[in-house]
């Protein structure tokens, strides 16, 4: 049986977090980015869209108060 892949939510949409930390995670057989936040509603979408995020979030508390996020 394969585990469940752990729901992990992004905070933040700098450079590092796009070009390195995102794409590192999902090619993690048990990690999956289910949303991305940002101070800057306009920046979480267009990072979350170019690394095809299903979910974006214009606060971090937004992000944190989401129930279907595992992991931070």
């Amino acid at each position: 049986m394969t585990p469940a892949k752990v729901r992990w939510g992004v905070l933040g949409a700098a450079s590092i977090a796009l070009k390195k930390v995102i794409p590192a995670m999902q090619r993690g057989e048990l990690s999956e980015i289910a949303a991305v936040a940002s101070g800057d509603i306009a920046r979480a979408k267009d990072a979350a869209k170019k690394l095809g995020v299903p979910t974006a979030y214009g606060s971090y508390d937004e992000l944190l108060a989401d129930p279907a996020i595992e992991a931070v």
